[in-house]
């Protein structure tokens, strides 16, 4: 279950157009963080937030991640470069969906973003979403 909603987060920011887009707007390429300390701009650093199993819930269960972008806007416009970030990275989280049998699959159910401006001399911007993951067991 949790492998499952995790490969469907790689799938999503392994995705083309997202890619794409992130080296259009960042001009460099997006670095996915899944362990260990290394820190590049553009990246993606994916963290587990949980996911309660039940066995009265047996069908569908949600599990939670956290995607941390650090993005390298520089300009006076990074806060509205980090909204338009948003609508182009929140669609195409919403556009996958993983097929794991005839009639079922997983997909997002939910997308709650953030945006913070992390260093201020660096103008290192951090957008985040927590998502959530509706897996069918």
């Amino acid at each position: 279950m949790y492998r499952e909603a995790y490969d469907l987060i790689i799938e999503i920011l392994n995705d083309a157009q997202l890619n794409e887009y992130v080296q259009k707007v960042t001009n460099k390429k997006l670095a996915i963080i899944d362990s260990g300390a290394q820190l590049t701009t553009p990246s993606a650093a994916i963290s587990f937030e949980g996911g309660a199993i039940s066995r009265g819930e047996n069908a569908m269960q949600n599990v939670d991640y956290t995607i941390t972008f650090s993005l390298p806007f520089w300009s006076a416009n990074s806060f509205r470069n980090c909204h338009d970030f948003l609508d182009n990275v929140i669609a195409a989280f919403f556009a996958h969906e993983q097929r794991t049998h005839s009639l079922r699959r997983n997909y997002i159910t939910k997308i709650s973003p953030s945006i913070t401006e992390e260093d201020t001399e660096k103008k290192l911007w951090t957008v985040s979403l927590r998502v959530t993951v509706s897996i069918y067991l």
